[in-house]
Order: structure tokens, then sequence, then C-alpha cells
């Protein structure tokens, strides 16, 4: 089995795939919140993401092995920067 995590702008999606392409199981996160400082602007805070991803692999492992995962694949959203200050936060 084939797991891809699509972190996009509004929520995370999971898709476990098995060796035929078939899809075996997906699952999406809660809504990720946003903010919109100024016109133009959409900040989100990373530790939300990872909230994301514990909610989609708790739905998974609800519904399957995971431990039957071969290989993982990640997409993120794109034109965007994460800033981390000396803490990495």
């Amino acid at each position: 089995m084939y797991l891809g995590i699509d972190l996009g702008t509004s929520s995370m999606k999971c898709l476990v795939i098995g060796e035929e392409q078939e899809i075996i199981h997906s699952v999406s996160s809660e809504d990720i919140p946003s903010s919109n400082p100024q016109s133009g602007w959409s900040e989100q805070d990373p530790s939300s993401w990872i909230v994301a991803l514990d909610q989609c692999m708790l739905r998974l492992k609800s519904k399957i092995n995971i431990n039957e995962i071969n290989s993982v694949s990640f997409s993120g959203h794109m034109h965007g920067a994460t800033v981390l200050i000396r803490i990495m936060k």
C-alpha cells in the first residue's frame, strides 16, 4: 500500500492506494484555520498542519493497518513561505 498526503490551503487529505493503484481508503482533516491580516494575504499556523496530519492518521489507523504502508508521498500548497525562528517555531 502507498500513502499520499496533500496539505491543501483548507485541509489535509490522505489517500491510500494498493499495488494495482486501486483506492483502499481516503480521509481528510478538519478545516485548517486561516487568517487574512491584510488584503491579499493568507496565513496559517504551521502547528495546525501537525494537528491535521494527526487527525488523518488516526482516521486511517481505524480503517487500515498502517504498518502495511510501503511508501509515503507528500505534497503541499505552493507559493508560500514557512518562517521558523531559532527555537523552530
